[in-house]
């Protein structure tokens, strides 16, 4: 039988197959959205095939973009990446 970690602590962030915190929630947003647009097409009228070849696509790409920046950045990467705009580059009296 095998036995699954439910309580991380605290301070853990949310993980969900490697994808932790924001690059999770963002990843989520996307899948719904992508959806949203199949959901278009369908209703648009237009053929199958291209709906197949555009959720292949997207969400192949959509998630490999999540997952490499999830690598590079990490849980709370893209807070400090956002930061760095707002932060003074000279200080002065």
């Amino acid at each position: 039988m095998r036995k699954f970690e439910i309580n991380r602590g605290a301070n853990a962030s949310l993980e969900f197959r490697g994808l932790k915190g924001q690059h999770l929630l963002y990843c989520a947003i996307f899948i719904i959205v992508n959806f949203l647009a199949i959901l278009i097409l369908y209703v648009l009228g237009l053929p199958i095939l291209l709906w197949i070849i555009y959720s292949l696509t997207s969400m192949i790409g959509g998630i490999g973009y999540f997952i490499y920046r999830n690598k590079k950045y990490g849980s709370k990467g893209l807070l400090d990446l956002k930061m760095r705009d707002f932060t003074p580059r000279i200080i002065e009296k």
